[in-house]
């Protein structure tokens, strides 16, 4: 998975369109002991994280709202899962 941008925005607050875009530096693959002492809330596992590099600003604004809407409607996404879309597939969701 060759990741080069992470939207992030509030879990349930997705219809505000209010989002933070970052540009990832690189991967990292870290166990529970370690997200531990990151002060992670009750890890369970290893994870498989995303380190960032600057916040990016988009000029145009993405109908977050419909990406989470469009893979909630799904059955093999869970809830809160992340969505990974091309930057071709992303501009389907650009707001007019």
């Amino acid at each position: 998975m060759d990741v080069k941008f992470v939207i992030l925005y509030h879990f349930g607050e997705e219809n505000s369109n209010q989002y933070r875009v970052f540009h990832v530096h690189h991967h990292a693959t870290m166990d529970e002991a370690r997200m531990r002492q990151a002060l992670y809330p009750d890890p369970k596992g290893n994870y498989f994280c995303f380190v960032f590099d600057e916040e990016v600003q988009l000029s145009s604004k993405i109908d977050l709202e419909k990406i989470i809407s469009e893979a909630g409607n799904s059955e093999e996404y869970p809830e809160g899962a992340p969505v990974f879309k091309t930057g071709e597939e992303l501009m389907q969701y650009i707001k007019p």
